[in-house]
């Protein structure tokens, strides 16, 4: 090892030292003697410090811009040069500007002349009265990342005379995609780094520097130390130093301007000119501010961060990206083009505000991305496409599918039921579950006899291949019906039609004693009990285990000669290889167009007033969501934003709600049945009907997991219509794992997957739509 290797590896190099935190330059002004001195003597004693004196071309810049109708020649221009230089000597002209932390010495003009020269061609975009009133005002910067770019541009437009740094953090490798500076500031604090810069731009300019950053202890004197500051510029991470500034700023009327360099927004809040302005614009005025302070995680923060950046209105990029914090990338992107842009704009907006040409508070953005664009171009990335469901079946088209039945039908055996009895049953059969809770039947009844149609307008899912998943729903309706009306002492008689005009089944009713073949067995009316106590639960709790013998009892329901068959998996090995088929599964579904459609637009309802309005999808507080899971939902309801994340090949971030649905179940089971025909669909579906009311008389709670085996059927008898090549052969990787845990024999089709806990009654279920709009009376 050589001698500077070993020099290298002592434990002193490896520790982190930064430079000094000098940041001020010491002018010698050689008119005054015992400036002078100093100056002769640390040039004796600093044998390596480089001399610049270029002060001749800044007199000849001086003489020019004094009289600028002249046309000057080289000879012409010395002369004047050596006319305004007098009896001084060129060398004693001026200041000398030291500069500690390169050990350079440069030769400057004096202040007044230097500022002169240095503002010339800011005329007269800034008049020089204009320049006499900005050289009396104070800014503060809180936040060097952006808020570098914003101090040196006015700095170097002169803005102001003074300004006031404020940042605990050091110079980072990741900050040099944004900050502009070189790889020797590594672990130099950023307002030493900062402060330098203007410096070297403008020795005169006066900067104070907080090297701890803006804290409750220093705040006061950040604000007021020699003189209140003229505007507050606030573009730091910290939440609560964004609050603590901003109430500081209100209490000393002091206008805050914010930059986020996204989409060019800029944030102004004129304390100064409305001291009863609410921080934020009133955007986080339903949050209590004082839990800021106690806030470490980003899921803590988020209710405060989203309202503050304005979630429905930053880039797609943006949501994609902050989608993909955590999971590929460690904290939210920031790129040099947006933040030297932003750094521009600030900088102007200040200027207007200090000279009184800009008065409002608000909001504004400079999106380029929006005004410099090809004409006519394509949206970015996923386009959402056009889906055409189904034409909706009316009153009339009931009726007369009913009328075509009756006309051949006719049974003096039947019992009519009225109208109430016929809407008990009705409202029991509409709340099966169904996929996105669609509710895909229509109900109408006509002498004597009850109809339940499939409306395939209200199943506008594009996972359902060949309707599915939604003949399992109306199976589970049927079954309900049948339990209601046993319950009602009402002995049942169905036919099956899956005609194309949508009759699945009818219903036909008869006296309790009735013996006429035909008849369905007498079902369990204790599970009728259970109907409208049926829900879907999707709290997330500690996974605990179920005893051996309530799985028995779960067998036991579905257990018959009809082919449907039930397998239960709660080894925690294969439960965790489950979490990557179940996550893999709704990742997917997300980045595809459809899928993503079938989510967004046909399912998810993201407040009560939704829900309620439509009836249908699943409202959002029947999931056990944190509030980053909330936001991330939030931010995926951009369809470009997931069209981004599906070019990127990203996403994993979806998976996680998923999996700790996995993580915290007890078991998970997967019903399968003979064939998708629809016959077998509609049993499947009734006795994973019987299955979910029994596991909630047992207070055991259900939760389908059911994309998966959706994607399933579309590859196995869809050959993967509708989906990507590379998307085919991810879900049939997906599916060879699955097949690990549940292997399915020639005459099994899954169908159906769901998740067992034991955790509490949600509090929340998902609603119905109103009787009136699914069943009509012939």
């Amino acid at each position: 090892m050589t001698t500077l290797h070993r020099k290298l590896r002592t434990k002193d190099m490896f520790k982190k030292s930064r430079l000094n935190d000098n940041y001020k330059p010491i002018l010698f002004f050689l008119g005054d003697e015992s400036s002078k001195k100093e100056l002769v003597r640390l040039m004796a004693n600093n044998s390596n410090l480089v001399v610049h004196n270029e002060i001749y071309g800044q007199l000849e810049e001086l003489v020019k811009l004094k009289s600028p109708k002249i046309k000057y020649t080289a000879q012409r221009l010395s002369e004047e040069v050596d006319k305004y230089l007098g009896d001084i000597p060129i060398d004693e002209y001026g200041v000398w500007a030291y500069y500690p932390w390169s050990n350079k010495i440069i030769h400057i003009l004096g202040e007044k002349e230097f500022i002169e020269v240095r503002t010339n061609r800011n005329h007269y975009k800034i008049t020089p009265k204009e320049e006499g009133i900005l050289s009396q005002k104070k800014i503060g910067v809180i936040g060097l990342s952006v808020g570098k770019a914003i101090a040196l541009a006015i700095a170097m437009e002169r803005v102001c005379g003074e300004l006031v740094l404020a940042d605990f953090d050091v110079i980072e490798l990741s900050n040099l995609n944004r900050i502009q500076t070189g790889i020797h500031n590594f672990n130099v604090k950023k307002t030493v780094v900062v402060a330098r810069e203007i410096a070297e731009i403008d020795p005169y300019l006066k900067v104070n520097c907080y090297h701890e950053g803006l804290t409750e202890d220093n705040i006061t004197d950040f604000f007021t130390r020699d003189g209140r500051i003229d505007i507050c510029v606030e573009v730091c991470d910290g939440l609560a130093t964004k609050i603590l500034a901003r109430e500081k700023a209100k209490e000393y009327g002091v206008p805050v301007v914010m930059d986020t360099s996204d989409r060019g927004m800029i944030d102004i809040e004129r304390f100064d000119l409305e001291p009863q302005r609410p921080i934020f614009h009133g955007f986080v005025e339903h949050l209590d501010i004082t839990e800021v302070k106690k806030a470490k995680t980003n899921e803590e923060k988020i209710p405060f961060i989203m309202p503050i950046v304005g979630i429905n209105n930053i880039s797609s990029k943006l949501k994609a990206s902050m989608m993909e914090v955590q999971e590929s990338i460690s904290t939210w992107p920031q790129l040099a083009s947006e933040v030297l842009m932003g750094g521009g704009i600030t900088a102007g907006v200040c200027r207007r505000i200090l000279l009184n040409q800009l008065q409002s508070s608000g909001r504004f953005y400079v999106d380029v991305d929006e005004i410099i664009k090809d004409e006519n171009a394509p949206k970015e990335a996923m386009e959402e496409e056009k889906y055409h469901a189904a034409k909706e079946l009316t009153k009339e088209d009931l009726i007369l599918q009913l009328d075509g039945y009756l006309d051949s039908n006719v049974d003096d055996n039947l019992i009519v039921l009225n109208k109430l009895q016929i809407q008990e049953l009705v409202v029991a059969g509409s709340s099966a579950p169904s996929g996105g809770n669609c509710q895909p039947w229509k109900w109408c009844y006509k002498k004597g006899v009850l109809g339940m149609f499939y409306d395939k307008s209200l199943n506008k899912s594009f996972l359902d291949y060949n309707d599915i998943s939604a003949h399992v729903a109306l199976g589970g309706a049927l079954q309900n019906v049948l339990l209601k009306a046993h319950e009602m002492q009402l002995r049942v008689k169905t036919e099956h039609h899956f005609s194309e005009d949508g009759l699945v089944t009818t219903f036909l009713f008869y006296d309790w004693k009735s013996e006429l073949p035909g008849l369905e067995p007498v079902q369990n009316t204790e599970l009728a009990d259970t109907i409208f106590k049926r829900c879907t639960n999707r709290l997330i709790d500690v996974r605990k285990t179920i005893a051996p013998a309530v799985y028995n009892k779960l067998h036991q329901v579905i257990e018959n000669n009809s082919g449907v068959k039930l397998t239960i998996c709660d080894n925690e090995q294969q439960l965790k290889a489950l979490e990557d088929v179940i996550g893999s599964a709704d990742r997917l579904r997300l980045i595809h167009p459809a899928g993503y459609h079938d989510l967004f637009v046909n399912e998810l309802r993201l407040d009560a007033e939704e829900a309620k309005d439509t009836g249908d999808g699943v409202d959002i507080r029947t999931v056990d969501l944190t509030l980053g899971e909330i936001t991330g939902i939030k931010l995926a309801k951009d369809p470009i934003s997931i069209g981004h994340l599906q070019e990127w090949n990203l996403g994993t971030g979806f998976e996680k709600i998923s999996r700790k649905a996995v993580k915290s179940s007890s078991a998970i089971g997967v019903v399968s049945i003979p064939s998708y025909n629809k016959e077998d669909c509609l049993t499947g579906g009734e006795l994973i009907q019987k299955l979910w009311l029994k596991a909630n008389l047992l207070k055991i709670g259900l939760h389908p997991l059911c994309v998966p085996i959706m994607f399933f059927a579309r590859l196995t008898e869809g050959k993967g219509e509708g989906l990507p090549k590379e998307m085919i052969k991810e879900v049939r990787e997906i599916r060879n794992e699955f097949l690990k845990i549940f292997p399915m024999g020639n005459e099994d089709k899954e169908v159906f997957m769901f998740r067992l806990c034991v955790a509490k009654t949600p509090r929340v279920k998902s609603l119905r739509r109103p009787i009136e709009k699914v069943l009509s009376f012939g």
